[in-house]
């Protein structure tokens, strides 16, 4: 036991002996000192250390805000954190630390910090986009950091395929620190087997923001598959079109394009074939699709298309004000046969979208578009062998019934007054003509103007139907009743807002009964036009009899 004490009475003296060394070290400094007088920082701020040892007590005075001293008193050997905040400037800016120890001389340390530099910063220099995507995927945006306002500068030569979404609007409200705003681009798609790339420049909107180094993004779209002048070429042309309308026609592409839906090629029995022409893609139908954007180019591959049908957008109804087909079609030599139905199209020039189509097209159909008035560009002077056309169906919103000013939306379709179709009464060579189902209203042109032309005794010879009417008819026909649409097969008025009465041409057409005229002339839409009448003819026959005793030929036999 007594061991015992004894062990423990030594451990605790060299415990007190350890202590008093301790003790010794503090009371051994004297004086007072820093070991530094002067710190540097950048604009970003951040920490530094300052070693103080003191004999004596000490407090630390700073005299600017942005900085901190962490102990701000103490005695002994102490390390002291001196924060330093952001800086809000581009110049450099000074503060001082004073040390105060008791009964010594005060020291001072001076500090430094540099402002920032006028910078626009990217988070990337190289951006890498594919040759197509989907509509409303084709973007990519980047981090701007920047201390002043800047403007994007895109070549001219360039802006057809890449458009910067907005220009950016930087809220600099920090002074010279720099902010991080985002960018966005959109791209189109790249139909070229080429490669293509631009150098975007990012610039500042004052020219007092000089930039160290000029600031650029490199963008590089990708190339285009090589679309060949051949059968394989419009197998490959024909894929991407189905992707770019996103098409719900489903094709297997282990058969032959012969067998695709949608699809005839040409054969070698077709009249009018040449050898280069066999197997070539001649008919393409698709219905069903999914897009905002005009036809796209790959079309214009099919070098040999005869009869070309795209029908049934479903975002019809929400398209922009202004939507052309675009120049896909522009170079194909052999097409007759074009239907471009509900896809949502505004206006048609057929000069850039129609090249060389205009001169080959016997038939037009455009129903069910956004157009708001009727293009001046469809007349016979520009498709001067066509002889069937179809407008009919130009509402966006089907369910308007007002057209008067104070309730219309310039969008909601083509309210044009009847007037305004007389140039469609004038064209000879059709032989289908459909209106319905519009907002055309007030009256239908008389045609009976200075450029009225009537039958001659040799056309009405020429007309069983014609030459049936008695002599007195016939120089009526001669004289007052005009000849319009000598040629017309079918003539659709119906469901529009049409009113006041029918022109004689009309009534007493030689083709009137074949038009089933109770559906598709006389039965027009229940609401107002644009000048709040209901639309009706105040003169529309309760049966055909006037028309049968004015043409006798006419008369069905089940009717004698």
């Amino acid at each position: 036991m007594k061991r015992f004490l004894k062990y423990a009475f030594g451990l605790l003296l060299v415990s007190c002996l350890v202590i008093a060394c301790d003790d010794s070290d503090d009371n051994a400094i004297s004086g007072f000192s820093i070991d530094t007088s002067e710190l540097t920082l950048g604009a970003e701020g951040g920490t530094q250390v300052i070693k103080v040892s003191s004999g004596s007590k000490w407090v630390v005075r700073v005299n600017q805000p942005w900085i901190k001293v962490v102990p701000s008193n103490g005695f002994g050997n102490v390390e002291c954190d001196v924060v330093v905040d952001t800086s809000l400037s581009n110049e450099i800016r000074e503060a001082q630390i004073t040390f105060l120890p008791a009964n010594q001389p005060v020291q001072d340390v001076a500090v430094h910090q540099t402002g920032f530099g006028k910078m626009i910063g990217l988070s990337t220099q190289q951006v890498e986009v594919a040759n197509m995507g989907k509509y409303g995927k084709r973007y990519f945006e980047i981090d701007v950091t920047t201390n002043v306002d800047f403007k994007v500068e895109i070549p001219y030569e360039s802006q057809s395929w890449i458009k910067l979404e907005k220009q950016p609007d930087v809220t600099l409200d920090y002074g010279a620190r720099p902010q991080t705003t985002k960018v966005r681009f959109n791209w189109e798609m790249n139909t070229e087997p080429q490669a293509r790339e631009v150098a975007i420049n990012f610039v500042p909107v004052y020219e007092e923001d000089v930039l160290e180094q000029e600031v650029v993004l490199n963008v590089m779209q990708e190339a285009a598959p090589l679309i060949e002048d051949n059968r394989a070429g419009d197998s490959l042309a024909l894929i991407i079109i189905k992707e770019k309308l996103n098409g719900m026609v489903s094709w297997d592409m282990t058969d032959k394009i012969d067998f695709w839906d949608g699809i005839s090629v040409w054969e070698k029995t077709d009249e009018g074939v040449s050898p280069e022409m066999v197997g070539r893609v001649r008919r393409l139908d698709m219905r069903l699709i999914n897009t905002k954007e005009g036809l796209p180019m790959e079309l214009g591959k099919l070098r040999y298309l005869e009869s070309l049908v795209i029908y049934g957008n479903a975002n019809r109804h929400i398209l922009p004000d202004r939507l052309m087909m675009g120049p896909a079609l522009a170079e194909l030599e052999y097409l007759k046969h074009l239907t471009i139905g509900s896809y949502g199209i505004t206006d048609i020039n057929p000069n850039l979208e129609l090249t060389k189509p205009k001169a080959t097209l016997e038939s037009l159909n455009l129903t069910a578009n956004n157009f708001t008035s009727l293009p001046y560009s469809i007349s016979n002077y520009n498709f001067p062998k066509l002889i069937a056309l179809n407008l009919g169906g130009m509402r966006r919103y089907d369910t308007k019934k007002d057209l008067r000013d104070d309730v219309w939306q310039a969008n909601w379709g083509m309210r044009i007054p009847a007037s305004q179709i007389t140039r469609l009464f004038e064209w000879e060579k059709l032989e289908y003509l459909h209106l319905s189902y519009g907002y055309i209203y007030g009256e239908l042109p008389d045609m009976k103007g200075w450029n009225a032309k009537y039958y001659t005794a040799e056309q009405i010879a020429a007309n069983d139907t014609l030459n049936s009417a008695s002599e007195a008819n016939k120089q009526r026909l001669m004289t007052e009743i005009p000849r319009v649409l000598p040629n017309i097969k079918e003539l659709a008025l119906n469901l529009n807002f049409l009113s006041g009465n029918l022109p004689d041409w009309l009534l007493y057409h030689p083709r009137l009964n074949d038009f089933l005229p109770d559906m598709k002339i006389f039965t027009q839409e229940n609401g107002y036009d644009r000048n709040g009448n209901v639309p009706r003819f105040d003169n529309a026959p309760e049966n055909m009899e006037y028309f049968y005793e004015f043409y006798p030929a006419a008369r069905p036999e089940y009717l004698e």
